[in-house]
Order: C-alpha cells, then structure tokens, then sequence
C-alpha cells in the first residue's frame, strides 16, 4: 500500500509559505516519500504578502486571534534567529506611535529624536502605541522568498505556475500560465487553445490560502479583496526602527491620515482602502498612480527630506476580509481541503502561525498550539 502524500498548496503568499515550511519540518512528514505542491499564478509573494508593510504586533488582536498572535509573533523572533532574519528579510524590533500633526500646531509635544523624518514642529500630540517588545517588522517579500527556499532545501517541494480552477476532495484542476505550460511527450501542440488545457492532479490534502481569490474556488465563503496603494520612500539616511499611525491638519484645514512604517532603508507609507473590483489573477491588479501620488504628497507634509526624496516603488495590492466575522477563516472543510485566509492587515503578523496550526491539522488531525476554536469556517458560509 503506497502511503505516500501529495499535499496541495493553493496560494504562495505569507499563508501558503508558511504551511509549506511548517509542513515539511513536521515530525510527521516523510521527507522521502511525501511531496507539497505549490500553485501560485502569479510568484511567490506577489500580491499583498509581498506589498504589505510588514508591520507585526503582539497585543492588537481580539479574543479570536490573541493566542494564535501569540504563537505567531513568537515563530518570527524564532524563523529570525534562526535563518538570519535580521539581515535576509530585515526583522527588527519596533516602536510604535500615533501622532497627531497640525501644520498650525502652536505648542507642539514631544517627539522622539529617532523619528528624523517628521518635523518636531507640527507634532501636536504624541502616544505611545508599543514597544520594542511587543511590535516588529520584516520586510515580508523577502520574508516570504526565504522562507520558501529554506523549505525547499530539506523536502521535495514541487512549485506550479499555474491557475487552480477547481477543488474537490482529493483533486485539483488547473491551467499552467506562460512558458511553464508543457505537453506531454505524444502531445502535439496545433493550436492556441491548447495552452489552455485543463490539468488534473491528485492530492491527499488540499489547502486553500488564495488570499481575496479563496472563494473562487470555496464558493459561498464570504471573503472580499479590499484595494490599497502604497509606496515606498527613498531617504537618505539609515531608518531607526518606528512606525506611526498619523492624522494631520494641514494649512487650509483638510485631513490627512497615512501610516508610515520605516525600514532600515526606506520610509513605507500607505493610504486608504478603495472599492476597486478584484481581478482573476493578483498580476492584473491595476495600479492607479492618482491614489500614490496623493500618498506622497500627503507624506510630504510631515518633512523636507521627505518631499525632497524620491518615491522607489508605487504598488496595490488587495487585503483578503473575512465579511461574516471580520477574523481569518482557517479551518478544515470536508474530508482533505482546509482553508487559511481573510487575515486582513495581520496576515504578516498572523503568516507563520496560520502555518504552524495547518501543519498540525493535516498531520496530526488536531491542533495544539494555539487555540483557533473562534476562526472555524463554519459561520463564514453564505
């Protein structure tokens, strides 16, 4: 009797990434004779898990999510101590802050010397949000990229650019995309239909970690993609390690209210959510230059080096929200397929712990260590 594995992995974000290294370093996993396959359509990290800011926190999360929090934020320190995480994807404590800015603030609060890139002048009020102990970063494309590659060294990972079109119990179907498309050997190509062949592939488990994408292949899953625009600031100094929640009055008495999340090498800073329809692929995810614009300009209020600096990178992406519970789905559904998204703006944060809890679910068939009881797909069906 062949009991050998084939675990499916839809999604290569934080979420399937982190499945994908949990599983293969699982006590429980042959490393000769299991295999994961990895379908990702678009490389690995290429929507939101690649394009956030990369900011984690250990206390904000409510009684559904607090212990997998926990249990995650703890993964990171660990995943950084042991890969070098400082220095290959960036991980570093943080302090964390709101500021209140007014451009005719008049008696301005204190503002801490390590944030250079805000004028003292128009800081109106200051609060400490967190801490070195309680809140981080990575930068979490390269977070991801590594990660992957630490997996694949020790287990037969098996990555598919490919579209997955269906999911049932113990099959998945899909299209290949672009030049990783291949016939078979008696397969003669006689036309451009043909590189739309529709692929089958046995699995033993499936997991769902599509992100916005999830329902397409759950329907009736009530989980929405939300839009946001960010960018990345070139300044030129080295970043101490802050990030600020801001709201500023400017001069004519309009508000503005970006995030900014600094790293040791540039300034992130992100805007609002807006209501862009998703697209089929995160690859076809539009981009309007409108939105980063205003993002910068609302940045260039808060100091000279920051207007005077250049942007590095404008990017979108679409967060993946749970609209039946506001939590992360995560849980089994049937016989072989579970489900891990709608991590909303914690999927960083909550990556490698969503991982850890899946690998205990497929391979030890309960989960130990953390308490998920309150993220069960059950109350998130239409």
């Amino acid at each position: 009797m062949d009991d050998s594995r084939n675990i499916v992995i839809i999604g290569g974000g934080v979420t399937g990434i982190s499945c994908l290294y949990f599983l293969v370093n699982h006590p429980k996993f042959n490393r000769e004779r299991d295999t994961i396959t990895l379908f990702e359509s678009s490389g690995i990290a290429s929507a939101a898990s690649g394009k956030a800011s990369g900011f984690l926190s250990l206390e904000w999360h409510g009684p559904s999510t607090s212990s997998l929090a926990s249990l995650s934020y703890n993964l990171h320190k660990q995943l950084a101590d042991e890969y070098n995480g400082q220095q290959k994807w960036g991980y570093r404590s943080l302090d964390t802050w709101s500021i209140k800015a007014d451009e005719k603030c008049t008696y301005p609060d204190k503002l801490s010397p390590d944030i250079e890139w805000i004028e003292p002048s128009i800081v109106e009020k200051v609060t400490r949000l967190g801490n070195k102990k309680n809140s981080a970063q990575v930068h979490p494309y390269k977070f991801c990229h590594a990660i992957f590659e630490e997996a694949s060294k020790i287990a037969n990972v098996n990555l598919v650019k490919g579209h997955v079109i269906s999911v049932d119990e113990n099959e998945v179907e899909y299209r290949l995309i672009g030049d990783d498309y291949a016939p078979d050997e008696d397969e003669e190509i006689t036309s451009v239909e043909e590189l739309h062949t529709i692929h089958s592939m046995e699995a033993s488990h499936v997991i769902v970690a599509a992100g916005p994408w999830t329902p397409h292949l759950i329907p009736n899953l009530r989980i929405c993609g939300a839009r946001i625009h960010s960018i990345t600031v070139d300044l030129p100094m080295r970043l101490n390690g802050n990030a600020v929640f801001s709201e500023i009055v400017y001069a004519d008495g309009t508000i503005g209210a970006p995030e900014f999340y600094a790293r040791e090498d540039e300034l992130y800073v992100c805007g609002e959510f807006d209501d862009e329809p998703l697209p089929e692929l995160s690859s076809e995810t539009r981009i309007d230059q409108r939105r980063c614009q205003a993002i910068k300009e609302c940045a260039d209020h808060f100091h000279p080096v920051i207007r005077d600096s250049n942007v590095k990178v404008r990017q979108a992406c679409y967060l993946p929200i749970s609209n039946a519970t506001g939590a992360p789905v995560i849980g089994k559904i049937g016989s072989s397929i579970y489900v891990a998204a709608a991590h909303g703006c914690w999927g960083i944060t909550l990556g490698p712990g969503t991982g850890k809890v899946l690998s205990e679910m497929v391979l030890d068939g309960k989960v130990s260590s953390a308490n998920i009881d309150l993220l069960d797909p059950e109350g998130s069906f239409v």
